[in-house]
Parts: C-alpha cells; sequence; structure tokens
C-alpha cells in the first residue's frame, strides 16, 4: 500500500471533518469551540446526489469507453508502493558487475532477461553484445530524449491544430497561401507545353487508383484563378472547425517507431493524456507578425553601374557584358521552360583559403548560411515576405569556389535581383532560427552513429582524403566549436568583391527588362580586391585497404572501390570515364546480382573532376552486400574490373552509345546544363558542347578498354569494405 497516498486521504477528510464541526473566534472565550452536532448541516442527500452524481456522468461524457476502463488500473498504480528507487538499480548494477568480472560479459544474458524493466533489459542486452561503453549511454539518453520529445512535438502540433479551430487562420496568413498558391498555379500553366511524360503518368495513375480528377492544367488554371480569389478567410475557418475534431471523434493518431526488442514506446494512455492536455489548456489567437516593407530600401541603394562592355558568343548563344564595377554577366537566352529563369554566380577561392582554426565553421557554413536573415528581414519574416513570389537566392562555399544559384519566374525577375544583392551586402544574424536548426543538427549527428550506412560513409570518406582534418565529417563534438560570428565574417570575406564574379542568367528572360535591373543592382556591388584558390592534392595515393566491422540489429555489409589518377579535363575523357562507369555496372549487376544473387543493387560510375588547377579521372563503385557472401562480391568487384581492362563486349558500348546520345538530347533542353557548360568554358576554357555528341558516337571497346588499363595501371586504388559483427 502507499502510505503516501494513505496519509494525503486520510488527513485531508481530518480537516474537512474538523473544519466542519468547529467555530473559531479569536476574541472569544474559548476561542474554538467543537459542536459535533454541526455535522448535520453538511448532510443533505439531495445535494450528495446532485454533486457526486454529476460528477460521475460528466467525467464519463468526457473520456472515451476504454480510458473509463482503465480506471481501476490506475487507482491500483496510485495504491502501489512501486517505485523507481535508485539504490536499488545501483545494487543490481554492482551485483551484474561482479557477475560480468567472474564470468564475462555473456552471462549477463540471463538475467537480463530476467528484467521486467524493458529499459533496464535493453541496457543489459548492449553491454552483452560488447557495444561501446559511450554508445550505450548516447542510445540511452537519446531513449530518454526521443520519448519526451515525441511528447513534446504530438503536443505542439495538436496545439497549432486546436489554435486553428479555435480562432482560425489570420487574413495576413491566409492572403501568403492564397498568393503563394496562384504563383505556382501560373508557374504550371505558363510551362503548360514543356510537361514530361512522367507527370503525366502520375495523373493517370492517381485517377485510376484513387478517382482523382485530371482536368489538365487549362482547366484547372481556369477555374482556379477565378474561385480561389472569391473564398474569404471566414469561409475557410468555418471549414477548419470542421476538419478539426475537439475529440476523439474521427481523431487518428499514428506514431512510427523502431521496432526493437527491450524499446520503451509510449502507451496509447500517455498519448491520451498529451492529447487531453492540450484541451485543457487556455490558447491565445496567433499573431501574425508581417513586415509591410519592401525587401529593400531603393533609396539608399549605391548609384547604379554601367554596361561598359559587351559582346557576343555565337558558339554557345550568349552575350556577355562587363559592368563598371568589374562583374561579369553572362545572358542566355531560351525557351526549354516557358516560365523559367536559373541563375549562378561563380568566384574562385572558396574553403581553400581558410586553415585548420576554421574547419569546423567551413563544414557547417552552408546550412548556417540558410538560417540567416538579409537585410531588415529575419528568417522566418524573409520566407513570409518571398510568399506568392516564384523567386529563390541560396549562398554556398566549396572548396574552391563560393557561390549563389537560383531561380525566378520572369514576372519576379526583380526580386530575384534584390535577392542577389541582400546576398552580397546586407546578410543577418537570426539567432533563434540558428539555435533550432543547430539543435536539429545536433539531434541528426547523435543518431548518425547508430546507422551503418553513415559509419561506412564516414570511413570512406576518411579513406579518400587520408584522414585529411579539413574533410573528415563533421561530428557532434564538434558543433562545440561553431562560430556563428564567424561564418558570417567568411562569408562578408568572400562577397567583398563582386568584379571577380561571375553572373549567369539562362532562361525565358525579357532582355530589355533584365539590363536595367542589371545594372541597377549587380553593378551598384561594391568592388574589391581579387583573390585566387589554394590549390591541393588530398586524395590518397597507392594502395588503401579499409576493412571493419560493425554491429548492427540487422545485419549489413557494404564495399566499395575507388580507381584514380591526374587526367586532361575534356570532352573525350569525361564521355570516356561516364561510358567505362557504364560498362562496369553492367558486368557487376550480370555476375553480382543476377548470377550470384549477392546484391540487391550495385552500380559503377566515372567522371572527370576538377579540384583547383589540377584534374583527375575516378571509377567508383559500391555495393551493399549480403554478408554471407561477402567473399564472393569483393572477388567479382576486383574480377570485373581486371576483366574490362582486357576486354568489353561491343553490343554493351552500343547500347551505352544509345543512352548517352538520349541523355544529351535530353539535357541539351534544360537550362541547367547550359549554365554548367557556360560555367566550365568560361572558367577553364574547356568547350563540353561542341563535340560532345562527336565524342559519345566515337566510342569504341578498343577506346573504353585502353581508359580503364591507364586508370588500372595507376596503382591508385582505394577499397573500403564493412562487415557486420555477429
Amino acid at each position: 500500500m502507499n502510505l503516501n497516498y494513505i496519509i494525503g486521504v486520510v488527513g485531508a477528510l481530518a480537516v474537512c471533518l474538523f473544519g466542519m464541526i468547529t467555530q473559531i473566534n479569536l476574541g472569544g472565550n474559548p476561542p474554538v469551540s467543537v459542536t459535533p452536532g454541526n455535522l448535520k448541516n453538511f448532510v443533505d442527500p439531495a445535494s450528495i446526489l446532485i454533486t457526486i452524481g454529476c460528477t460521475i456522468f460528466v467525467v464519463v461524457a468526457s473520456f472515451p469507453g476504454k480510458m473509463l476502463r482503465e480506471i481501476p488500473k490506475h487507482i491500483k498504480i496510485i495504491l502501489g508502493t512501486k517505485r523507481f528507487d535508485p539504490i536499488t538499480y545501483i545494487d543490481q548494477l554492482v551485483e551484474l558487475a561482479q557477475i560480468a568480472r567472474k564470468n564475462g560479459l555473456l552471462s549477463l544474458e540471463e538475467k537480463a532477461n530476467e528484467q521486467p524493466d524493458p529499459f533496464f533489459k535493453q541496457a543489459i542486452m548492449m553491454i552483452v553484445d560488447a557495444y561501446d561503453p559511450d554508445k550505450v549511454r548516447s542510445i540511452l539518453e537519446n531513449d530518454i530524449e526521443c520519448m519526451s520529445a515525441r511528447h513534446d512535438d504530438a503536443a505542439a502540433m495538436y496545439r497549432e491544430a486546436q489554435r486553428v479551430r479555435q480562432f482560425g487562420f489570420t487574413a495576413t496568413e491566409y492572403d501568403r497561401t492564397k498568393a503563394e498558391y496562384l504563383s505556382q498555379l501560373e508557374s504550371s500553366y505558363e510551362n503548360r507545353n514543356k510537361i514530361k511524360n512522367d507527370q503525366f503518368g502520375d495523373e493517370y495513375r492517381d485517377n485510376y487508383l484513387g478517382n482523382e480528377p485530371i482536368p489538365g492544367i487549362e482547366t484547372e488554371y481556369q477555374i482556379m484563378s477565378q474561385l480561389i480569389p472569391m473564398l474569404p478567410v471566414d469561409m475557410i475557418n468555418e471549414y477548419a472547425k470542421d476538419l478539426i475534431s475537439d475529440n476523439d471523434t474521427n481523431l487518428v493518431v499514428t506514431l512510427y517507431e523502431q521496432e526493437k526488442d527491450g524499446k520503451v514506446y509510449p502507451t496509447e494512455a500517455q498519448m491520451q493524456q498529451t492529447i487531453n492536455g492540450v484541451r485543457t489548456e487556455k490558447l491565445e489567437a496567433y499573431k501574425d507578425n508581417v513586415k509591410n516593407e519592401p525587401l529593400l530600401d531603393e533609396t539608399k541603394l549605391p548609384k547604379a553601374g554601367k554596361i561598359v562592355k559587351e559582346k557576343e558568343n555565337t558558339k554557345f548563344g550568349y552575350k556577355e557584358l562587363t559592368l563598371s564595377n568589374g562583374a561579369r554577366v553572362i545572358l542566355k537566352k531560351t525557351n526549354y521552360k516557358d516560365n523559367e529563369i536559373q541563375f549562378q554566380a561563380m568566384a574562385r577561392g572558396g574553403k581553400s583559403l581558410y586553415g585548420k582554426a576554421d574547419y569546423n565553421n567551413l563544414k557547417c557554413f552552408d546550412f548556417v548560411m540558410g538560417t540567416c536573415g538579409l537585410g531588415n528581414f529575419s528568417n522566418n519574416e524573409l520566407q513570409k515576405a518571398l510568399l506568392g513570389k516564384q523567386a529563390n537566392v541560396g549562398v554556398g562555399l566549396g572548396q574552391y569556389y563560393q557561390y549563389l544559384s537560383g531561380f525566378s519566374v520572369p514576372k519576379d525577375i526583380e526580386t530575384l535581383m534584390q535577392l542577389i544583392y541582400l546576398n552580397f551586402t546586407a546578410v543577418s544574424k537570426d539567432e533563434d532560427k540558428y539555435k533550432s536548426t543547430m539543435a536539429m543538427v545536433a539531434q541528426s549527428l547523435k543518431n548518425k552513429g547508430l546507422s551503418p550506412e553513415a559509419a561506412f560513409g564516414d570511413s570512406l570518406t576518411c579513406a579518400i582524403y587520408n584522414h585529411d582534418a579539413r574533410y573528415t565529417p563533421l561530428e557532434e563534438a564538434d558543433l562545440a566549436h561553431i562560430s556563428y560570428d564567424r561564418i558570417l565574417q567568411i562569408q562578408k570575406e568572400r562577397f567583398a568583391n563582386a568584379s571577380q564574379f561571375t553572373f549567369y542568367f539562362v532562361g525565358n528572360f525579357d532582355e530589355a527588362t533584365i539590363r536595367p535591373l542589371i545594372e541597377k543592382y549587380i553593378g551598384a556591388l561594391p568592388k574589391g580586391k581579387a583573390s585566387k584558390w589554394v590549390s591541393a592534392d588530398p586524395i590518397a595515393k597507392g594502395i588503401v585497404n579499409v576493412n571493419f566491422k560493425r554491429k548492427a540489429e540487422t545485419p549489413k555489409a557494404m564495399a566499395s572501390d575507388l580507381y584514380h589518377m591526374p587526367m586532361d579535363y575534356n570532352i573525350e575523357n569525361v564521355v570516356l570515364a561516364d561510358a567505362a562507369g557504364q560498362a562496369l555496372s553492367m558486368v557487376y549487376l550480370k555476375t553480382i546480382r543476377e548470377d550470384a544473387s549477392a546484391a540487391y543493387s550495385v552500380g559503377a560510375y566515372g567522371s572527370v573532376s576538377r579540384m583547383g588547377d589540377k584534374a583527375f579521372v575516378q571509377i567508383f563503385d559500391q555495393c551493399p552486400m549480403d554478408y554471407n557472401k561477402a567473399e564472393l562480391v569483393l572477388s567479382l568487384l576486383e574480377g570485373g574490373m581486371k576483366d574490362c581492362d582486357k576486354y568489353i563486349d561491343a553490343d554493351k558500348v552500343e547500347k551505352i552509345k544509345a543512352n548517352m546520345l538520349k541523355n544529351l538530347d535530353e539535357e541539351l533542353k534544360t537550362n541547367g546544363y547550359w549554365l554548367n557548360v557556360m560555367d566550365e568554358y568560361n572558367e577553364t576554357g574547356v568547350d563540353l558542347y561542341t563535340t560532345h555528341r562527336a565524342a559519345i558516337e566515337s566510342l569504341t571497346p578498343a577506346k573504353i578498354v585502353a581508359f580503364l588499363k591507364k586508370v588500372v595501371a595507376s596503382n591508385n586504388h582505394i577499397q573500403v569494405v564493412m562487415l557486420p559483427e555477429l
């Protein structure tokens, strides 16, 4: 029996009775008088029936039958004496430690199976399985945090749903949502003549399986562009009340969890308690703080620049403009998509200019920049301001380049230009967004160790880059050394000089509209000191073999090979590397997947890449394999490469050529292809377009064999193999 509960109940009854029969008169004599007869004044059968009876039936009306049937169980828990006594657990741990010292860790398995507490049982079983102590602690702490987070997340979601039900959406929220929907609808309508086959296929599938209407974009645009503006926010809010339940009618709470012995899952009663807790909260209407001001104050812009030089490139069909601040702008007008403009700005420098003290900051640069605001707008305010506009710009820092990339539709081209200007001149801190993002990153890195695939990827990266700290994967402990201010300073340094950037615009823009905007925004950017990258050669040389075992709930095995060597960067070598990778993939699919049934998927890939002033070819394969056939798979991977550097079937080469020509024809009609082609040409002088088709058509088995033979002869081979620890 729970003594505290008894004391509490008896004490409450005693004080209540004492108050009923006692009269206190501080000035009288005696000051306290006890009159047991007063008790009858508090006894009235009708009142008792109304009070107790109504209370019981109000409770019955407020909760589902399943919860009411559990009341006896909860009373039993209240009256029970079961407690989580830490001393008891400490004694058990001491006993288990003594057993392990005498008989070894495996002897604890029997004790673990005797444990009624699933959480404690899970901890013992991980020790039996020889998990690293830090890993055991991390997993258990993560389970506790996740349990708490599940309830917090469920409560937060239901709370916001109830807020909408009680107060509705604000007019400004609804206006932004309408504008965004109509803008996306218009974009789809403008590109109606460039719809790909797979989109039609998806629509027909949904119609067949779910009777989803397929009116076509022309009809949908006509109907919705007239209907949506007519729908008032009050109508939407009334509809929301029907959709969002404030009781258990039509409410389903779904929780996806890893199925694992010993794992502690939330009970239905706990989830019900979370939902009921939200229902008792007194909510307030959401306050939509919106900045009703332009992205930037145009009256404070520096004086616009001028186009001082212009030349036309007939080979690639673009115009090159040079501005008065030294910036170069490349314009290529296309109609591959009627409502798309792609943008990119590149300059040399990148991460290569920074040393060891900034390695962790550099690894976090891109996603930390994604937390920032622009000008007077926080990150959240900026997202609200851009709803209804199809324009976006992101900032990035590669190893040898700093860059901006983005897109817009033609009508929002000025918004795109404003975002470009602000990303150069007015990036601002948003502490709230930064903290929430870093918390998510920390949780992700904490969980990364539970994934064999993540462990394999990290090991592969470390092997390829010879454990160079500049390239090693980010770890949870590294986050303590991240400086938001330092990352913003690096951004400021890398984007201080617009004259070293080349700005590319490819798409269906109106040249008469875009030219003055280029002068107004890009021409007004500051000019500074140019920089160049610091070239390096970080990839491991020679023969490198990394073999390790990884314990996992589901045993997994993976293998990867990387063959590499320095090579000239040109379209012929790019095509040969691609073809070599496809040829190897065909061999591996036949020998490993089909004949040996040793893997569900296996593939090889070839490419030629630039790293600063140097270029190299890499032939890479990866195979998640049946660990029972690991030795066979490794021999087939090695044998496939040896066979292909001697002979490749002509039929395979013809299939490869047909596939490459088909892909080329599709790529030629995309704006992204031309962005890459023009950037390579302006940066390196390498033409990836003019002879691309000829390079594919000239492929022969002998050329691919000679290419692979050269790569293998370089004796630069990195292999990483992960096997399960059983």
